[in-house]
């Protein structure tokens, strides 16, 4: 394991000593055991030079929780799972609240923020996941089959923002062929683009 980084000076009145002084904010690599795998992570600490070893060190409860969802993140991306932040990326990319994504994908309350946490997600909540980011007309499907679940108001919310995020999807799409100069295999840039609200009320 790599030596400790020490990465600022803090002035603050200092827990391990009782003194107000500089102390130093590090970096050190750390060890978790996850699901039975040996994980390697990083955190962040504080540390003292004056007071005795055994007290000199300690985090906050940031620290103590930013290291947990390191670690579980690094188990993730070993795993080929979508981490933390993806998960969060995903919902805001949406506009969705943790309880909106909760009830599309029929979970229990406070899941999803516990997934932004450092509760690793199934290997079949991962790839439902996936399957909303990588296309936006799946989020129609899950939001029709629970539509008793939200208000009209809110789910016209959400249409109208799938219907954003699905053009801009293809309007990427239009800009990648058009500076490459190739044509995709069953791609036409000329494909008139779905109406998500259409599609909702066949």
């Amino acid at each position: 394991m790599r030596d400790d980084i020490v990465i600022r000076n803090v002035l603050m009145d200092c827990p391990a000593c009782g003194h107000r002084h500089f102390v130093e904010e590090r970096d050190r690599e750390v060890c978790w055991t996850i699901a039975n795998q040996h994980i390697l992570s990083h955190e962040r600490y504080y540390h003292c030079p004056f007071a005795d070893e055994e007290y000199n060190e300690w985090q906050t409860y940031e620290m103590e929780e930013e290291s947990s969802q390191n670690g579980h993140d690094t188990y993730r991306k070993n795993n080929g799972l979508l981490t933390s932040r993806d998960i969060f990326n995903i919902r805001v990319q949406y506009r969705l609240s943790c309880e909106d994504l909760e009830i599309l994908f029929g979970l229990k309350p406070d899941s999803i923020a516990r997934y932004e946490r450092d509760i690793v997600q199934s290997k079949k909540e991962d790839e439902r996941l996936r399957l909303v980011k990588d296309d936006p007309l799946k989020l129609v499907v899950m939001v029709s089959l629970r539509r008793d679940k939200f208000s009209a108001q809110r789910r016209r919310e959400i249409l109208d923002r799938i219907s954003e995020v699905y053009y801009e999807y293809e309007a990427k799409k239009i800009l990648q062929y058009t500076n490459d100069h190739t044509r995709e295999r069953n791609f036409n840039p000329h494909t008139k683009y779905v109406n998500i609200h259409e599609i909702w009320n066949q």
